[in-house]
């Protein structure tokens, strides 16, 4: 096989892993609670089909109490669909101090944000049934929740940024061609042979 053909292969096949799309992981939207209820955290969202709450939309949070942190999966189908996010507290009378939120998705954490930006007046659309006070220096917001349907609806440009972060395995793809280039490195080599005496 001559050098040239050799080159136009490995050419088209580092081409082909680059270019043809791995399927999305899904997304997993994490909440870091400081103070406050571990459990009862909801998130509902809207979509072009559906732009109103429902069943359908509605993704219950898991409590992890060891990390302290809500996690809501979001299905990979979502990528590129979700608009709107609403994000329900637990019906208690209580303050609820928030100090993280992050997004992973095939194992890497994909973006963190501050907490305080995050739930700042200017990007949060709708309050129901709470009080929301960020504390920038202190990196941490404060949500008093007094009534019986408390939640908080966020704008188009923080929702579609809080759920756009599935993976394409890009990590993946770099390891593959990382592995066919060490091929091509020890293509031919006799690494076994042992030398004259």
């Amino acid at each position: 096989m001559s050098s040239k053909t050799k080159t136009i292969i490995i050419t088209v096949i580092f081409l082909a892993v680059l270019i043809i799309p791995f399927p999305a992981d899904d997304e997993y939207l994490r909440i870091h609670i400081k103070e406050g209820a571990p459990e009862g955290y909801g998130l509902f969202y809207a979509t072009a089909d559906n732009p109103e709450p429902s069943a359908e939309t509605f993704i219950e949070g898991r409590d992890d109490h060891e990390e302290g942190e809500i996690t809501f999966d979001l299905d990979a189908g979502l990528e590129d669909k979700i608009t709107v996010v609403r994000l329900d507290f637990p019906v208690s009378d209580e303050l609820i101090a928030l100090d993280g939120i992050y997004a992973s998705s095939a194992g890497i954490v994909r973006s963190r944000w501050s907490v305080a930006e995050t739930f700042n007046e200017k990007n949060i659309a709708f309050v129901n049934d709470a009080q929301v006070q960020p504390i920038p220096s202190k990196e941490i917001v404060y949500i008093s929740v007094t009534g019986e349907d408390p939640f908080i609806v966020f704008n188009e440009d923080v929702s579609r940024q809080l759920t756009g972060h599935f993976s394409h395995k890009l990590l993946t793809k770099i390891c593959v061609l990382g592995l066919i280039a060490l091929g091509i490195f020890f293509y031919g080599k006799d690494m076994f042979r042992q030398s004259d005496k």
